[in-house]
């Protein structure tokens, strides 16, 4: 919804105007006095970003010298990173009105302070910056936000990797309020660990659904030692500085190894360093020697400082609890009081609600957060508490003079803090924790070992937990168990959320090697060829899939296989090689491939009731597209009946399967022109969905098959209602995967587009095929060109709703790229030769309607020549549509009035094969017959008075 409007209130004299409202979001353009806007159930928050840094008193930052090491407190000024700033000033003054970019790298690179940089940078031009927080636990804060912008927006979204990627979509969904609604620019700066999976899946769905660009960049180590060195120095210096202390750089720091011999590779890396570097020399301690030693060095101060704390009675906890609960504020994240509370009595650190205050309270005063309703907040930076958390887990081979020993507190604390098991609700901080410990891993092996493979193996879904991209991150350990991920993918459903189907893939992709090794049985290779056939199915990749079903297929028939048993996994895997085969649109290879599968089941006894339903399913809808009908029928109504009679109606399968059965048999009824009979078995499919708590997958075909024949039969504002529910189902699932469920939406709007076509509303119908269009021409070539029907379709009614506003010049060019696309497609089957005739059709209106007569007839004479080449005499579509087009040739030969011969003989043979149909279509067939008598009776007026009389 975009409204831009102005408003005047008396409330306390306040004014506001210019505002643009677009999906819960508001941007007001001037305003006088206070203004609060609560947006509810949002799954994130914005605040505004600090561009000044916030204050730290010397006394306190050399209590606890790591605070001068967050972003906040901007302690040493920008260095470096030349070449992204210049690329984001760039990225602000593109003309867009609406852009994301994503910066990626490991942690403490430097992207945080890169962020901060642009934001200040933006500030000087009149931008307004913003933090997107993601909100997982509403008690720390309420969900709403309260914008005050006179000018251009940056939002910036930090761990953006862990955001469920519907979330990240809704963010800028959100902001797309489109070009000229508003006079400002939004951009939105994402920046994350990794890029791997989620990134795409992102890029792609807020580009085809959304119109909006995006651009990532990997920031790398720096590269030259001279820069590193300078950065150094600068960091000595400015930490001296806020630490009140007297440091010459360039004295103390030579001769330091660590320094300059380049293992310190990251941004924050080089800041601890040099802050450690100042803080040693003024306690007359020794440099450490390498990295871990600078945070072991690090969190000693911190221990100190607790032990301080205690020791004066400013806090109540024993620097032993405080120890504990840093960490487990490292592994929940932000929480909020009573979760808090909650977490330190499970784990066993507050016997009481009173002595959880305590804890809370004292931590709060070491640690106090940004805002008021956060109760622990992780220590910060993320790499030092990261490393604590290693250092106490039991089973690293470091020196002990570290300082810091493990606590085998933690070996119990974890798994209680993790437990899923006996709760009603996944607690809040699971998905935090194991993020954390999957993160941890990844630079200390004996995590992985000792504590995060420990906890997977005996409840994998704590990864599901983690989200789809700490999925990815697992699977990227260089250690990673594969028993872990063998589990995990048994564990994940064949067809899983939108949102888990790449990381499913990756957890699959990564067991191929171990696999080939393990397993040498056929029986076995063809199981785990055909999972892997499945993965990369559910993820678009077709090819790849066949490639895999193909090999599972030899397999299991290897020599000295043949049994029955084998034969029902034969049965399977030809089933899947024929969908397979159908998705790449090789349509007599597919049904080819299910012939085979159903000749092996009719021979094959005691094949389960569901695969033969589901083989024979199968059978009917790949013959409905390669114009079989007769045999489709008959298929489809057996595969029917058998669903129906199952004791287990209810059980996720059948229903399932039940769906996908009456979706095929009424696309064949369709197909054969028993629209009535065909509403009935999609009334049937959408109440089966709705009774059924399916999910949304499910639930979108059954209602636009219901729509799309209520369009058929003429009942269109009734299937425009059903049609719009469908489109916006499949919107949301394209959010999370768009290579799967994009196509999908764009059918739908297409369905949505000719039903709006039929009513006349060409200004809807254009805005929605358009959409459409956007939505194909984004997809990757590969995708695409497996849709191309689709985007045929879409092309066309595009060009149809113009030329019903006048849009001459672009309709003709969309119909043309449309007909391209048919006449190439049009080799495959019955249905797409049909559809190249509803083109060519669709055409001679558009050119009849811009007063091109003869072109007009020319197109409609190709039309009802290509219909003419479809042997399909069980179908009364095709005859129905011969009779179609023969009339409306009649019509333009009366236009034209020096063809009334032709004419005539058109209309005569349209006539004859309409009046020839049976009553399977009762609106259509009464409509065009009348209109083909009037048609007819025209012309012979006009042979009577020589072509005198106009239609």
């Amino acid at each position: 919804m975009k409204i831009p409007w102005k408003r005047r209130s008396n409330n306390g004299g306040q004014t506001a105007e210019n505002l643009a409202i677009g999906r819960d979001f508001v941007m007001i353009n001037t305003v006088d006095g206070p203004l609060s806007i609560s947006l509810e159930n949002k799954p994130y928050k914005l605040a505004n970003h600090c561009i000044e840094p916030s204050k730290i008193d010397p006394n306190s930052a050399r209590q606890q010298p790591s605070k001068l090491l967050l972003a906040k407190f901007q302690v040493v000024p920008f260095i470096g990173r030349i070449e992204e700033f210049e690329s984001l000033n760039e990225w602000l003054e593109t003309p867009e009105s609406l852009s994301v970019r994503l910066y990626y790298g490991k942690g403490g690179q430097g992207k945080t302070r890169l962020a901060q940089r642009i934001a200040e940078e933006s500030s000087s031009k009149g931008w307004h910056s913003f933090n997107a927080t993601h909100t997982a636990d509403s008690s720390t804060g309420p969900h709403n936000r309260s914008i005050s912008a006179a000018g251009s927006v940056l939002i910036i979204v930090d761990y953006a990797d862990r955001w469920p990627l519907s979330h990240l979509h809704a963010l800028v969904s959100d902001f797309n309020l489109g070009p000229n609604s508003h006079p400002y620019k939004v951009r939105i700066l994402m920046l994350a660990r990794s890029a791997r999976s989620w990134w795409p899946a992102l890029a792609g769905s807020i580009d085809s659904e959304l119109g909006v660009e995006s651009d990532s960049t990997e920031l790398r180590p720096l590269e030259t030692a001279t820069l590193r060195a300078e950065i150094i120095a600068t960091a000595a210096a400015s930490f001296a500085d806020a630490l009140a202390l007297e440091f010459d750089s360039k004295v103390e720091l030579h001769g330091s190894p660590l320094l300059f011999d380049g293992e310190l590779e990251t941004a924050l890396s080089m800041h601890m360093a040099a802050l450690v570097a100042v803080d040693a020399y003024h306690r007359g301690e020794e440099m450490p020697a390498n990295q871990i030693a600078l945070s072991a060095y690090l969190l000693r101060r911190e221990f100190a400082y607790w032990g301080i704390m205690h020791e004066q009675r400013l806090i109540s906890t024993n620097p032993d609890i405080m120890q504990r609960s840093a960490i487990t504020a490292t592994l929940t994240g932000q929480l909020g009081t009573k979760a808090a509370s909650m977490v330190l009595d499970e784990i066993g650190l507050a016997s009481s609600k009173s002595q959880a205050m305590m804890i809370i309270d004292d931590y709060q005063r070491c640690y106090p957060s940004d805002s008021e309703m956060v109760a622990l907040d992780p220590m910060q930076p993320d790499r030092l508490g990261e490393d604590f958390l290693a250092l106490a887990i039991p089973g690293n081979t470091l020196p002990t003079n570290l300082g810091i020993g493990a606590d085998r507190w933690i070996s119990n604390a974890i798994p209680e803090l993790l437990t899923i098991k006996g709760r009603d609700t996944v607690p809040i901080w699971i998905a935090h924790a194991i993020t954390v410990l999957v993160e941890t891993a990844h630079r200390w092996p004996h995590v992985s070992k000792n504590t995060l493979f420990p906890l997977l193996r005996k409840e994998p879904s704590l990864a599901i937990a983690g989200g789809a991209a700490t999925l990815i991150r697992l699977v990227d350990l260089p250690d990673i168990d594969p028993t872990i991920l063998d589990k995990l993918d048994h564990w994940i459903p064949d067809d899983p959320a939108p949102e888990f189907q790449v990381a499913a893939e990756a957890i699959n992709a990564a067991l191929v090697t171990v696999r080939d090794e393990l397993f040498r049985e056929p029986v076995e290779r063809a199981a785990i060829l055909s999972m892997r056939a499945n993965r990369l199915s559910n993820v678009g990749r077709y090819t790849e899939a066949l490639e895999c079903c193909d090999s599972a297929i030899e397999e299991l028939q290897s020599p000295g296989l043949l049994n029955s048993d084998l034969n029902t996994l034969l049965i399977g895997s030809l089933n899947q090689r024929a969908a397979l085969l159908h998705a790449l649109k090789k349509f007599d290879l597919a049904v080819e491939s299910a012939n085979n599968a159903v000749a092996l089941l009719r021979c094959t006894p005691n094949v389960p009731l569901l695969k033969q339903a589901q083989c024979l399913s199968n059978l009917a809808a790949l013959s409905s597209s390669t114009g079989d009908y007769l045999r489709a029928k008959s298929a489809g109504l057996e595969a029917i009946t058998i669903l129906r009679e199952l004791p287990s109606s209810d059980s996720d399968d059948v229903v399932r399967i039940l769906l996908a059965a009456l979706s095929n048999y009424g696309t064949t009824l369709t197909s054969m022109g028993f629209f009535d009979e065909a509403l009935a078995i999609f009334g049937e499919s959408v109440k089966v969905a709705k009774s059924s708590k399916v999910p949304p997958s499910l639930r979108a075909n059954p209602i636009q098959n219901y729509g799309t024949t209520l369009n058929y039969l003429g009942r269109h504002r009734e299937a425009a209602i059903h049609l719009t529910v469908s489109v916006s189902i499949f919107e949301q699932l394209a959010k999370v995967n768009p290579a799967i469920y994009g196509p999908a939406q764009g059918s739908a709007l297409n369905a949505l587009a000719e039903t709006l076509l039929s009513l006349e509303l060409h200004a809807p119908a254009a805005q929605i095929a358009n959409e459409s269009v956007n939505l194909f021409e984004s997809l990757p070539t590969s995708i695409r060109t497996v849709h191309d029907e689709e985007y045929a379709s879409a092309l066309e009614y595009h060009g149809m709703a113009l030329s019903g506003l006048t849009h001459g010049g672009e309709s003709v060019q969309r119909l043309d790229k449309a007909l391209a696309l048919r006449e190439r497609l049009s080799r495959s089957n019955i249905e797409s030769r049909l559809k190249l005739s509803g083109t060519l059709l669709n055409m001679s209106r558009a050119s009849a309607r811009a007063g091109n007569r003869e072109r007009a007839a020319e197109l409609c004479e190709r039309a009802v020549s290509v219909l003419k080449t479809i042997d399909d005499s069980e179908a009364g579509r095709v005859h129905l549509a011969i009779g179609q087009a023969l009339s409306e040739y009649a019509f333009l030969c009366a236009l034209l009035k020096d063809r009334m011969e032709t004419g005539i003989a058109a209309a005569e043979q349209s006539m004859n094969i309409l009046a020839s149909l049976d009553r399977r279509f009762p609106n259509t067939l009464d409509k065009w017959l009348n209109r083909t008598r009037i048609t007819y009776e025209v012309l012979n007026k006009q042979r009577k008075q020589g072509g005198s009389i106009s239609p």
